[in-house]
């Protein structure tokens, strides 16, 4: 008989998740400077590369996953997720900024190209934008 250590969890098979990074200020002022033919690694309706999706107050840029994503592919996807970074926001400090996120049950919030939301460069958020 199997004991449940875990109380209260449980796996969820339908949920997708999501490899990427925050966009602080400094990504935000080189994705608004981005080449236009480089933006359809970001802005691609089809989220063939990389997508900004939006939680809460914060944006995040990375790929979404497809529910169940095998283990053995996700070397592969940090990789093309660092590459692609790289190539539309070059001079990221360590590749170990791309973590995994569940994504919510509902679809992502995708933004949509050309509406990144600006925000006061005054405010008192802390924005790791790397000073």
């Amino acid at each position: 008989m199997l004991a449940c250590f875990a109380q209260g969890m449980r796996v969820d098979t339908g949920r997708k998740l999501f490899a990427g990074v925050r966009i602080d200020g400094r990504m935000r002022e080189q994705l608004d400077k981005c080449p236009q033919r480089d933006r359809v690694y970001f802005e691609s309706e089809d989220g063939r590369f990389l997508q900004v999706l939006r939680s809460g107050k914060d944006s995040f840029i990375g790929k979404v996953l497809e529910p169940a994503t095998e283990a053995r592919n996700i070397d592969d996807i940090r990789r093309n997720v660092w590459s692609l970074l790289q190539k539309i926001c070059p001079g990221r400090r360590d590749e170990g900024e791309i973590k995994l996120f569940a994504l919510d049950a509902d679809e992502p919030t995708m933004i949509r190209p050309g509406s990144m939301p600006v925000r006061d460069p005054y405010s008192s958020d802390d924005d790791d934008d790397f000073r």
